[in-house]
C-alpha cells in the first residue's frame, strides 16, 4: 500500500512492526475524518492523521484502559505546583486530536488548508 509505505518515511519513529500490525485497518477509515483527497497537501494531513490515529492504538492497547488522554492544566513535583489553562477545544473530536503533536498538526493542516487563489 502507497500509503503504509508513506507513512513509514514521513514517520520512522514508528516501530515497523506496529505499522504493519495496527495501521492497515487505520487506512481504510482516514476519509470519515477526513473527506479530501490523498493527493498534493492532502498526503500530509492524511499522515498525520495516521500517526495520530496509530499513537491512540498502542496507548489503548498498552493501558488497556481504551480512555482517551486529556489535556493537563496543572502539574505537581514535589512541593512545587504549576497550573495554566487550556483553551476550551470546539468539540469532543478536537480535544481528541489535541491529544497528540499528530493530531494537533493535523489540525493546523486541515485549519489552513485552502485551495489556491485564482484572480
Amino acid at each position: 500500500m502507497a500509503v503504509i509505505d508513506d507513512f513509514k518515511t514521513r514517520f520512522p519513529e514508528f516501530d515497523t512492526g506496529d505499522v504493519d500490525t495496527y495501521l492497515p485497518p487505520l487506512v481504510d477509515v482516514w476519509q470519515y475524518y477526513w473527506g479530501g483527497e490523498y493527493t498534493g497537501a492532502g498526503v500530509e494531513i492524511v499522515l498525520n492523521l495516521l500517526a495520530h490515529l496509530l499513537t491512540q492504538q498502542l496507548l489503548d492497547n498498552s493501558s488497556g484502559s481504551g480512555t482517551p488522554l486529556k489535556a493537563e492544566t496543572s502539574k505537581h513535583v514535589g512541593s512545587v505546583s504549576v497550573g495554566y489553562a487550556v483553551a476550551s477545544p470546539s468539540n469532543n473530536r478536537d480535544e481528541w486530536l489535541k491529544s497528540t503533536s499528530y493530531g494537533q498538526r493535523y489540525l493546523w493542516l486541515v485549519k489552513h488548508h485552502h485551495g489556491g487563489v485564482f484572480v
